[in-house]
């Protein structure tokens, strides 16, 4: 029970000297909040006890004490007041802590189980809801985006006791798996089972420890970019990036990068990029009133390079041209939307774009896949353009806000069947979708036509033309 001083020789203020919960009572709901000492007093509180040593201790205990009844008297007459509990305890008081272990003893953890392999995603789209832990719809964002499609099922055959941290890695796999499992045979208007997304929300707090999983807003995409990374998935490092198989070109894109020297003296010889999981496109903070052209972003993206080592072991300044030579069936694409932004005092800190993603007229991103081998011509080498490939967004992770330490993740999914669906932690409802506004898209190849040899030669012109 709360109570209305702080004794100087109680175990909880010996345990936390310098701070303490204040409960207060509204209606039937109890609530705490956290008070210190102010710095002052713990700094004087410490110079005391030392200049007195070896009686100090005894000195510093009281003091602190005095100061913490202090306190209280400045705060007593606060409506709802019924006390305080001397050490910080924001989630219970003694008595409902101790009801809580009872209960709680009574319930076994849940026990993961590995099912065999995953069912597909169903055609028709995932019906179930996810429930909210606290500040967890980051989490259920990101899991509606790997479980409606099969894309990432490879993550489940990682042998994790090869990972850094096999026992705890090992754990989260299965809980994701089980929970996938549970979304794609999931019915409508059901939400998952609460020990099962707990046991995971627990598996993701052992592996990402400090960063207040279940309390504090997360970012979706760097937490899907870091979940892959940690389960070592996908497998790009033991790719053979000389030679290509069916697998790997149906399932990773690929760039090869040129350079158009300044000086007809110099030359850079063509590089190809490893295959890679996912593309990544950097919105504006200071356009955020221009919407991202995505096509042209990506095709015959540019970049003017200083300073760069040509063959002859000279620097240079070279304009950077990339050319897809391998386009596959689905496209993962990450939208670079924080930025580090100063204000008109010139304070730096993080602020989110909001910059729109422009797909066209009909909502379908058009890459140019070229074909792999290399043309050369005078200071230039090229790939020449063979197909022009269209893809369509089926899901996208989206957040709604206007920081990143704050707002609300969703996940917005189009099924195999054409029916949209808006996921937002319980609620699963139809209607329209934002695809500009996504952090992490992706998209699926719906078409992929052979170009004329007009339109070769006019894109090799403007990638030509620097």
């Amino acid at each position: 029970m709360p109570i209305r001083t702080v004794r100087t020789f109680s175990v909880d203020h010996w345990k936390s000297p310098f701070e303490f919960a204040a409960q207060y009572k509204n209606g039937n709901k109890t609530t705490h909040e956290k008070r210190e000492i102010s710095r002052q007093q713990k700094v004087m509180s410490i110079a005391l006890a030392i200049f007195l040593l070896p009686g100090g201790l005894f000195v510093f205990y009281a003091l602190t004490a005095y100061f913490k009844n202090r306190t209280i008297g400045q705060i007593k007459n606060k409506v709802g007041f019924q006390g305080i509990l001397a050490k910080y305890r924001p989630e219970l008081s003694n008595h409902q802590k101790t009801n809580a272990k009872a209960k709680t003893s009574a319930l076994p953890p849940y026990k993961l189980e590995d099912l065999g392999p995953l069912p597909p995603p169903p055609k028709d789209g995932i019906k179930m809801g996810l429930v909210n832990s606290g500040n967890t719809c980051w989490l259920n964002a990101c899991l509606k985006f790997i479980a409606s499609t099969s894309h990432f099922d490879g993550l489940f055959d990682v042998d994790t006791s090869q990972l850094k941290k096999p026992k705890i890695m090992s754990r989260l796999q299965l809980a994701l798996k089980e929970a996938i499992r549970a979304l794609r045979q999931g019915a409508a208007n059901s939400t998952i089972n609460k020990k099962l997304y707990l046991a995971l929300v627990h598996a993701v707090s052992a592996q990402l420890p400090g960063k207040g999983i279940g309390t504090k807003q997360q970012d979706a995409s760097e937490f899907f970019k870091m979940f892959l990374a940690d389960l070592n998935y996908p497998f790009t490092s033991a790719l053979n990036h000389e030679r290509e198989d069916p697998s790997t070109l149906s399932t990773y894109p690929r760039l090869i990068k040129h350079y158009l020297a300044e000086s007809t003296a110099q030359y850079k010889s063509h590089r190809k990029d490893n295959f890679s999981p996912i593309l990544y496109v950097h919105t504006h903070y200071a356009e955020q009133g221009n919407p991202l052209e995505i096509s042209t972003i990506l095709n015959g993206r540019k970049e003017r390079i200083e300073n760069l080592i040509d063959d002859y072991n000279n620097m240079g300044t070279f304009t950077q041209v990339e050319q897809f030579v391998n386009l596959p069936k689905t496209l993962i694409l990450q939208a670079q939307r924080t930025h580090y932004v100063s204000d008109d005092q010139g304070t730096y800190s993080f602020k989110k774009s909001k910059q729109k993603l422009d797909f066209g007229p009909e909502g379908t991103l058009e890459l140019i896949e070229c074909d792999p081998k290399v043309v050369k011509k005078d200071r230039f080498s090229y790939n020449t353009p063979k197909f022009r490939c269209f893809y369509q967004p089926e899901a996208a992770i989206i957040h709604e806000g206007n920081s990143m330490d704050s707002g609300h993740f969703v996940c917005n999914e189009q099924a195999q069947d054409g029916k949209i669906f808006l996921h937002n932690d319980t609620s699963v409802s139809g209607g329209q979708v934002n695809w500009e506004d996504g952090f992490l898209i992706r998209l699926r190849l719906v078409k992929k036509e052979r170009l004329s040899e007009e339109e070769k030669d006019r894109i090799v012109k403007d990638l030509l033309c620097v």
